[in-house]
């Protein structure tokens, strides 16, 4: 796949509120780092970020910053809000493009050996390739999953809105049979008995168990505690923990703080991760402790990913890599799960880390609702609603001693 162009770095930086902030001199060194980060996680932007350092390396950067004085009546300057047309379709994650040109390529592949001409898409079309899916073999046997199917299909409609912006005759895949078509395809997988196996909670015992498990005499060891010291530690998403950078993890006072920018619903939030002083081998400060002396000690700061590959110069990872690849979302989940399963602790995710810790947080908090918002940096409290399990029991002890106490006769 080829890297993205300047285009879509421009659209990217939109999307993040960042555009603006290149016009000012002060401002513009932070956004460039940003950028290199960017490049260092994800090589595909590695072009479009030379280019844009290109664009402003020849800008003069004035050593006077004071403001001009102004000449006129003074006018007050609105900041103009980014609308939908700012944020361009190039501004997706390389991964979501790259299952999008899978999931086309396959439909086209369907209409070559059946004789159907593959675009313009037609729904009848796209409905026997769903069809078709259904007896091609996905993981572990079954058939592909209805997420990959539904995946597919968005990937066919992305593509017909890319030719309906060049075209306006172009017709844009839009259908409610196809809608119902794609959520028979879910019941009938479920129906089969295709159901995937459900997480479990990580519960704080269970750090306990990791923490001392893992050998953490290695590199990778080390790194593997970390990741589940932050992910849990801080009620985090994959998302979050991925793209920290070693800038973002800072110890003071006895304790870990992890700061996650531009996270799911578009807001900064700090992450505190507590010490555990009852057992120090199974203190998440420590184990961050440890893997940040192994950053250090190779040269990794500033904004350069904080959690990277291990292992690829031996296989037990007791060797650090030789060029250092940051781990992605789902590198983080991968990490979660295959250790949990090694140490018998069943099938968990790194989700399940997040809502094990909010479930840990009600529980102890007897159900604040705003506090876990705050906790996990949930932005709706309906969502945050769903991480209360054990907190709704406790938040239902206080009555439990009101009517004792009534009971009792006193007031």
């Amino acid at each position: 796949m080829t890297g993205y162009d300047l285009s879509a770095l421009e659209g990217l930086l939109r999307q993040a509120g960042k555009a603006d902030l290149l016009v000012n001199p002060r401002q513009r060194g932070a956004v460039l780092a940003w950028t290199e980060g960017i490049a260092a996680a994800q090589p595909l932007w590695a072009g479009a970020v030379a280019q844009l350092k290109a664009r402003y390396a020849a800008a003069p950067v004035s050593a006077d910053t004071s403001p001009a004085t102004p000449t006129g009546p003074r006018v007050k300057q609105r900041r103009r809000i980014p609308g939908v047309p700012d944020f361009g379709r190039a501004a997706r994650s390389p991964r979501t493009d790259t299952a999008y040109l899978l999931g086309r390529r396959r439909y086209e592949q369907f209409c070559t050996e059946a004789g159907y001409d593959p675009h313009p898409a037609d729904p009848e079309v796209v409905m026997g390739f769903i069809d078709w899916l259904w007896t091609q073999p996905g993981r572990l046997g079954r058939p592909i999953s209805p997420a990959t199917a539904r995946l597919y299909v968005a990937g066919i409609r992305s593509y017909q809105r890319k030719m309906r912006d060049q075209d306006p005759t172009w017709p844009v895949l839009e259908s409610a049979a196809l809608t119902d078509h794609l959520k028979g395809y879910g019941a009938e997988y479920h129906d089969e008995g295709h159901r995937p196996v459900q997480a479990e909670l990580f519960l704080a015992e269970d750090l306990v168990t990791v923490l001392h498990g893992l050998d953490r005499d290695t590199y990778r060891g080390r790194r593997d505690a970390a990741i589940f010291a932050v992910n849990f530690g801080g009620a985090a998403r994959s998302a979050e923990v991925a793209g920290l950078t070693v800038l973002d993890v800072k110890e003071r006072r006895g304790m870990v703080t992890a700061a996650f920018l531009r996270t799911k619903n578009k807001r900064d939030r700090s992450a505190m991760i507590t010490p555990n002083n009852q057992d120090v081998h199974a203190c998440p400060v420590v184990a961050v402790r440890e893997y940040l002396a192994d950053l250090h000690a190779h040269d990794k700061r500033g904004a350069v990913p904080f959690f990277g590959h291990m292992g690829h110069r031996s296989r037990d990872g007791s060797k650090w890599p030789a060029q250092w690849v940051a781990l992605a979302p789902i590198g983080i989940s991968n990490v979660v799960t295959r250790v949990c399963a090694e140490l018998g602790l069943g099938h968990k995710t790194s989700h399940g880390l997040r809502a094990g810790a909010a479930d840990e947080f009600s529980m102890v908090t007897g159900g604040d609702l705003l506090g876990l918002m705050d906790f996990g940096g949930w932005g709706s409290a309906d969502v945050a609603k769903r991480y209360v399990r054990s907190g709704r029991q406790a938040a239902q002890q206080p009555m439990t001693e009101v009517y004792r106490r009534l009971a009792q006769g006193g007031t």
